[in-house]
């Protein structure tokens, strides 16, 4: 009915998604709007979230989320964060100086403070689990740049704070942000796909518009995706989606999310979405006058379906019991991590789960219902540097500078005991995979423990290209450790010694949105390495092509099969506005159509045979 988090921030990013996932319970899909809903039980805050509309290009997708705290009244908008309305801001001290921090907001309204890195040069995230995030600021440019200690995408904000450009390291795909005043008006890809923003007369977003050339067209098509609407107290009232779409561009229905409040507060009362999903919300004040959630009703009637959460202040516990009786007990430190978890009972016994950090929020130990420990290093960049299960089976993991694994070691022999305890025996038989990556922070080699290399390389727009193995000969790892890495210069010249018609070879090819369009696995490859063709149309390969639509969803997968590779099996579908499947058609031509009614959460399908 809702997913269950915990964290003393806003929104999701630092919550304990980051560190456990969604492994506390529940479930945050509701409905087919696409609405995420999460109850933090550390804090009582109800959130929840849209992907309204997105773009992509080169591999690179951009989301506008919108999301809602009701804890949270952020810019405005009573407790809604619309999307790209991230920000940098809150400098204290001196700018670049040792004891200075700063903060970046994200879109679901979380914030992270960064404290000046003298050695860096650069401002490092505090407080948060993972890889550690960097801002770094030039005075000559006026713009911060924020780079995910992970993902290596960056994001590049101006002088008062405003994201004017998005992109990642790999590809160097980007994304551009254009403003009126201080409303954001344009997100425009590489490839000039725009996302246009709307505003009415109160400057209040009312709509987001796609202009794009859809895929086999050459002309650009606007369409409006989605309005928005405010009851008189300016609070989002509806939110309606237009089901075309560029398989079903004719349709004039649409989908609609409505929002109401209780009484003249900003909390959210109730969410009602066209295909007749229903959830309610109540919420109690507690001794300082915050309102958390008191109540979660999915459904109307006999049919409803209610969770009650209590929260006990001064324990830092809070219990969930649904319809049933059942109770979950979730207690938390003062960090707002979770720290144990106790699941309603079976036959009289209730399983309990504990938790333990680092100061830094990064998960150090888990103890399972049956006692089982799992334990977790870290080093000083939040990179996870080892992970050993309650069986004893251990891998360790080494980092680059910019936080890529590589070497990952795993081990034939378990541990015996307990990381940390006495009595402990660490694991035995090492075996040990390495990693080797290009100056643009992209895998290039893999070198497994029998000495067995695998090579990727990329296309000019950085997106992967091709895969080879190398099946006759190993490389050389007796020298090789954790502390004595290959290098990217002495593989590549290793690979330039190798017999090429020893190996196996995929190519990969993209549109222009970056998209994967071909896949060629060869069965032959010559001399130079390149996959042999027999020419006349018949390829010595398997070879599947893939088209999208603007959304990037699936509209044809093609195979080419049969012995001169030349039979053609074709498996097309096509979908609403909402991303939602119509109808699918298999090779040999039947269709299986898709049907969502208005008035429920139902769906007919209508299979080839009629049934």
């Amino acid at each position: 009915m809702v997913a269950v988090i915990a964290g003393n921030a806003l929104g999701l990013d630092n919550s304990s998604l980051r560190s456990l996932g969604l492994g506390l319970g529940g479930q945050a899909a509701v409905g087919q709007g696409k609405t995420g809903q999460y109850v933090n039980v550390a804090s009582g805050n109800l959130v929840l979230q849209n992907a309204d509309e997105g773009l992509v290009f080169d591999g690179l997708p951009v989301n506008a989320l919108r999301t809602y705290n009701s804890l949270g009244q952020m810019t405005g908008n009573q407790g809604w964060q619309f999307g790209f309305n991230r920000t940098i801001s809150g400098l204290t001290g001196t700018l670049n100086t040792a004891g200075s921090t700063v903060s970046r907001i994200a879109d679901d309204g979380s914030a992270v403070t960064y404290a000046y890195n003298a050695t860096l040069g650069k401002y490092v995230s505090s407080g948060q689990s993972g890889s550690t995030d960097t801002l770094a600021w030039s005075a000559g440019a006026s713009t911060w740049t924020w780079t995910d200690g992970a993902s290596r995408q960056q994001e590049v904000y101006n002088a008062t704070g405003q994201l004017t450009q998005f992109s990642t390291l790999e590809t160097g795909a980007s994304y551009s942000f254009t403003y009126t005043g201080s409303q954001l008006h344009t997100v425009v890809a590489g490839d000039g796909d725009t996302l246009t923003l709307g505003y009415d007369t109160s400057g209040r977003l009312s709509s987001l518009s796609i202009s794009e050339i859809p895929p086999g067209q050459t002309t650009a098509v606007t369409r409006q995706q989605l309005t928005y609407t405010y009851d008189t107290q300016s609070r989002l009232s509806t939110v309606t989606t237009t089901l075309a779409s560029d398989t079903n561009s004719a349709s004039t229905a649409s989908y609609a999310t409505t929002y109401t409040y209780d009484g003249s507060s900003d909390r959210v009362a109730s969410v009602t979405q066209s295909d007749g999903t229903t959830v309610s919300y109540t919420y109690a004040a507690d001794a300082n006058g915050v309102y958390r959630v008191a109540t979660i009703t999915t459904g109307s009637g006999a049919a409803a379906q209610t969770l009650t959460l209590g929260y006990t202040l001064g324990t830092d516990t809070t219990t969930v019991t649904d319809g049933l009786g059942r109770t979950w007990t979730y207690t938390y430190n003062p960090a707002g991590e979770l720290t144990q978890v106790v699941a309603p009972a079976v036959n009289g016994v209730s399983a309990t789960t504990h938790y333990s950090y680092d100061s830094n929020g990064n998960l150090t130990q888990v103890i399972d219902a049956n006692g089982g420990i799992t334990t977790y290093t870290y080093d000083a960049n939040g990179n996870r540097l080892s992970v050993e299960d309650a069986t004893g089976h251990t891998a360790n993991m080494t980092y680059n500078a910019d936080n890529q694994v590589v070497s990952r070691t795993i081990y034939t022999v378990p541990a015996q005991g307990v990381l940390g305890q006495g009595g402990y025996v660490p694991p035995s038989g090492a075996q040990t995979t390495y990693y080797v990556y290009d100056s643009s922070d992209r895998l290039r080699f893999a070198i497994d423990a029998t000495g067995a290399v695998s090579e990727s390389q990329y296309n000019g727009a950085g997106l992967l290209a091709m895969t080879r193995t190398f099946a006759g000969a190993t490389y050389g790892v007796g020298t090789l450790s954790p502390t004595h890495l290959p290098d990217l210069a002495t593989v590549t010249s290793w690979t330039t010694t190798q017999d090429l018609t020893r190996t196996t070879r995929v190519d990969y090819n993209y549109d222009v949105r970056g998209q994967l369009s071909s896949r060629s696995a060869w069965d032959t490859v010559d001399a130079t390495g390149a996959g042999v063709s027999t020419g006349a149309g018949n390829y010595d390969a398997a070879m599947t092509t893939y088209s999208y639509d603007a959304h990037g969803s699936l509209l044809q997968q093609v195979t080419l099969r049969g012995v001169a590779r030349t039979t053609l099996t074709t498996t097309s579908f096509t979908y609403d506005g909402l991303g939602r499947l119509l109808s699918s058609t298999d090779p040999v031509g039947n269709v299986t159509t898709y049907v969502y009614t208005d008035s429920g959460n139902t769906l007919a399908v209508t299979q080839a045979n009629g049934l």
